[in-house]
């Protein structure tokens, strides 16, 4: 009876610490994930894809930065590890984080740092409402201290000391890669934007309906909401507007625009990236890579070019649909729409709500 007894003690002992060691490497795990934005399950698929070569690489590697016991213990898991059998504990994915894109190639590193990044830089909001042309001015400078605060945004230390594949060779250029890339599409918006809202603010003080109306800016690393003050006007009678539309149409003297600073993101061009990487001109997956996002860089900018103009049709036909509404007695109508632009997009609502006295 006793030895029994003593026998069901040790056993639920074991399955106790089994089941409390399980769920603690899980929690390492997933914190380790958490820290890494997630690049662990890609870093681990490219570990198990690699041929034999650059695999006896990555060992030798392992065993030169944590020891030959690190190394041995790795060699005899692998297969494990592939066949999902074991799980590598958080120690083993933080080293392996930081070994295995030693040997991978250019594109892929780019991308993993490119995710890193993305998780760990902090996102702006910001809004602005626009009073007058003058405001512009204030959208321009906000857009340009955003992305310049994002460029200059370090890594967290924890990640950058785990990660030296990051401060040295091609991880370096990778970042700068993607450092200029945020740079050219942060200016390809504020490029845009200036034209935009323009337009936009033209459109809303020439309609003769009430709009409400707000421009979403959307930078690499942050986002604007751009509100437009409804304009005095506004608050006439349709009949009264529509009486005066020919006199407010007329250009006013002092209605000009601000000049653009000049300290505002300066004009570049996709082929900045290309030669940055023609500087390593010595690996030729650099230099492919460059063109590569030079090539989406263009391409980008020129669908925000043609959603630009596209934008600018569908906008001048929903406010001549909502004037035309509005000029149907008795009509209570609501519309909403969202037009995708070059900067980001813009939505607008038009509402007319029913007069007491009206009988009917």
């Amino acid at each position: 009876m006793g030895y029994g007894r003593r026998w069901r003690s040790t056993y639920r002992r074991r399955i106790y610490r089994s089941t409390y060691w399980k769920a603690a490497q899980d929690r390492e795990r997933a914190d380790v994930s958490q820290q890494f934005s997630g690049i662990d399950a890609d870093v681990k698929n490219e570990f198990f894809s690699l041929p034999w070569s650059k695999l006896e690489r990555v060992f030798r590697i392992y065993g030169d930065q944590y020891g030959d016991g690190a190394e041995r213990y790795a060699r005899t898991a692998y297969e494990k590890w592939r066949t999902g059998a074991v799980a590598p504990s958080g120690q083993t994915l933080t080293r392996l984080l930081n070994v295995v894109p030693e040997v991978i190639d250019f594109p892929t590193k780019l991308a993993l740092y490119r995710r890193l990044r993305n998780a760990h830089r902090q996102h702006e909001r910001l809004t602005v409402t626009l009073t007058g042309a003058t405001d512009l001015a204030l959208v321009e400078d906000a857009a340009r201290r955003i992305v310049e605060r994002a460029r200059a945004q370090p890594l967290p230390f924890a990640v950058e000391n785990c990660l030296t594949w990051l401060s040295q060779g091609d991880g370096l250029v990778a970042r700068q890669l993607v450092s200029e890339a945020e740079v050219h599409e942060g200016e390809a918006v504020a490029g845009a934007l200036r034209r935009e809202l323009t337009t936009l603010r033209d459109m809303l003080e020439r309609s003769l309906v009430p709009v409400d109306a707000s421009h979403f800016v959307q930078l690499p690393c942050g986002l604007i909401t751009v509100a437009f003050a409804k304009p005095k006007q506004q608050t006439k009678r349709w009949w009264w507007q529509m009486a005066n539309s020919s006199e407010s149409d007329q250009p006013k003297e002092n209605a000009q625009l601000p000049v653009r600073r000049q300290d505002a993101l300066a004009p570049r061009s996709a082929r900045d990236i290309i030669d940055l990487a023609m500087q390593h001109a010595g690996s030729q997956e650099i230099v492919t890579a460059a063109q590569q996002e030079a090539l989406r860089l263009e391409v980008k900018r020129r669908e925000g070019v043609l959603d630009s103009e596209t934008a600018k049709r569908e906008m001048d036909e929903f406010l001549k649909q909502a004037e035309e509404a509005s000029s149907l007695q008795g009509m209570e109508y609501e519309a909403d729409a969202h037009f995708k632009r070059a900067s980001g997009r813009t939505h607008m609502t038009v509402k007319k709500q029913r007069r007491w006295w009206w009988p009917f």
